[in-house]
């Protein structure tokens, strides 16, 4: 991170909502979007960044409220049998080569059961991309190299002060404006674009629920979430959409984004 850059601490709790889980999602959202002001009235940019992290604050809520954060801590493995903890069992009690060597073999007849049933049972193309993470046990998840004329950089310090050096501080006092064009004495306001402040619901719907990505937002928020109760928050996202060309500004509570390394 640049050091002028302030550093957000994202959330690490993930809401995990069921299949069954998705109407009562939806029925909750319905009853509070009834009291949900109106972007029609906003009238300044506080208030439509008020209005947006309300709004989002409301679909977490709808979303706890039906729903649990997904675990944090340690977890079965889906492979592990009741061998498999006969022979740790042994294993504990005993501590012997071959003790040692059972439980070994008990969890490699495990695993490949466990993943022999997985690609036997694949029918698309998650489930292939399951096998696939599988098979690549070991993924090599970092980033490439920063190469600045001859120098490659590795480390995420030195890559970060590289780019400082070379983008923000390539520019000095002797390429500043001849005059300030914000000041009273030039500035005429803000002006107006022509075009067409509104947006339609088929174009609404397309950028929001039909999007190729389903990965959620920092929120936790995923399509498949706004899919569920679309036909109660459809309105009221359009107009907010309409809201931010009309004051030409987009939501602080939508601003913030987080970047993953994901191996393919």
């Amino acid at each position: 991170m640049l050091p002028t850059t302030p550093q957000t601490q994202l959330s690490d709790a993930r809401i995990k909502i069921t299949d069954s889980q998705l109407e009562p999602f939806a029925d909750l959202v319905r009853g509070l979007m009834v009291d949900m002001p109106c972007p029609e009235g906003v009238g300044n940019v506080a208030q439509l960044d008020d209005l947006a992290q309300h709004f989002t604050q409301s679909l977490l809520a709808a979303a706890q409220a039906v729903s649990k954060p997904a675990q944090q801590g340690r977890t079965t493995a889906p492979w592990w049998t009741a061998d498999c903890r006969r022979a740790h069992r042994e294993l504990t009690t005993h501590q012997t080569e071959a003790a040692k060597h059972q439980f070994k073999d008990a969890v490699r007849k495990a695993k490949r059961a466990y993943w022999r049933q997985v690609i036997n049972e694949a029918r698309d193309g998650r489930d292939l991309y399951r096998v696939v993470a599988w098979h690549k046990l070991e993924p090599n998840l970092r980033a490439p190299p920063l190469v600045i004329g001859d120098q490659v950089i590795e480390e995420t310090a030195a890559k970060a002060e590289a780019l400082q050096q070379a983008i923000l501080k390539r520019y000095n006092s002797a390429d500043d404006l001849e005059y300030n064009p914000l000041d009273d004495e030039h500035w005429s306001g803000m002006g107006n674009l022509p075009w067409n402040p509104r947006v339609g619901m088929e174009e609404v719907e397309r950028n929001t629920i039909g999007v190729q990505s389903t990965s959620p937002g920092t929120d936790g928020i995923t399509v498949r979430m706004l899919k569920a109760c679309w036909q109660h928050v459809s309105l009221f996202i359009q107009q907010l959409y309409n809201c931010c060309l009309r004051l030409c500004h987009f939501p602080r509570a939508w601003k913030l984004a987080e970047v993953a390394m994901i191996p393919k």
